[in-house]
């Protein structure tokens, strides 16, 4: 299901409502009883509500939010609500103060940095936080095969200063079969941030066993690959929660360093993050 953006009141009638939530700094999202999925609060306008009115219920119903600003962002529709003539209105919130969830239909809420994975309306969800500026971090999969080669191939003419019409088609190949292979077996992990429908970055890590030593008894180590953000999305923190996920998922294998090759332009990003020289790469102990 996707949606599309409209301006605020530009829909006329509306049906139901959306807000997108911050509490302390984070997005703050509901998990339905019979989910185990997370999504904003909102829902269906009661007769004789108005949008505010239905905003400000459904806030309270899903999120036992009681002290917050409130604000109406944009209109937003599928094409089948368009299409009879109706939408939806969406609003910010900013909530100073939460009870307990009062009795409803919402098991409980959580707090995310980032918009988590498993989003109930996939298709929805990162669109309106788009408009807010929150970006969507997916991990890829093999279904994202294409993609990842496109934005390997992007980043290498980037790190190497080749043009557009630059002979890549080797690398291509043996991208192809790396990905292929690499994400079965789960030697590597990648992935894509999204603003809307539009890829803005990637960022990949690899995994690999050398022999083992006295602090590295398992000799598995890590290597962050293929970092990339679009020009127009940089500065705005994505290569840094980038690097907060795939540091992670070394973490998770219980691998205490961390290496990368750094271009000149990222280097400032990677010494405030922790990496530190070695020779021509740098590394981060985990």
């Amino acid at each position: 299901m996707r949606c599309e953006i409209y301006g605020l009141n530009e829909l006329k009638r509306y049906k139901y409502v959306v807000i997108l939530s911050r509490y302390q700094g984070k997005i703050l999202l509901s998990r339905h009883r019979q989910r185990t999925t997370w999504e904003t609060q909102g829902g269906h306008i009661e007769e004789g509500e108005t949008p505010l009115e239905a905003a400000r219920r459904e806030l309270y119903e899903e999120s036992g939010a009681v002290e917050y600003e409130i604000r109406p962002l944009c209109d937003y529709g599928t094409q089948e609500d368009v299409e009879k003539g109706t939408g939806g209105m969406v609003f910010t919130a900013e909530i100073s103060r939460l009870e307990a969830l009062p009795d409803s239909e919402m098991a409980e809420t959580g707090c995310f940095d980032i918009l988590p994975e498993n989003l109930t309306y996939r298709g929805i969800t990162p669109i309106l936080f788009a408009q807010i500026g929150y970006y969507y971090y997916r991990r890829a999969d093999l279904d994202d095969l294409e993609v990842l080669v496109e934005s390997r191939l992007e980043t290498l003419r980037a790190a190497n200063g080749l043009g557009k019409d630059a002979d890549l088609g080797e690398v291509r190949e043996k991208s192809v079969k790396y990905y292929r292979e690499s994400l079965e077996s789960g030697m590597h992990v990648a992935y894509l941030v999204y603003d809307a429908y539009r890829l803005i970055g990637t960022g990949g890590i690899s995994f690999y066993q050398v022999m083992p030593t006295v602090h590295n008894p398992g000799g598995w180590n890590a290597y962050v690959m293929n970092m990339y953000t679009n020009p127009d999305y940089r500065r705005k923190g994505i290569a840094w929660n980038l690097l907060e996920l795939l540091t992670a998922r070394a973490a998770d294998r219980g691998i205490c360093q961390v290496g990368l090759e750094a271009t000149e332009a990222g280097r400032p990003l990677y010494e405030k993050y922790g990496f530190v020289p070695a020779g021509d790469e740098m590394i981060l102990k985990l």
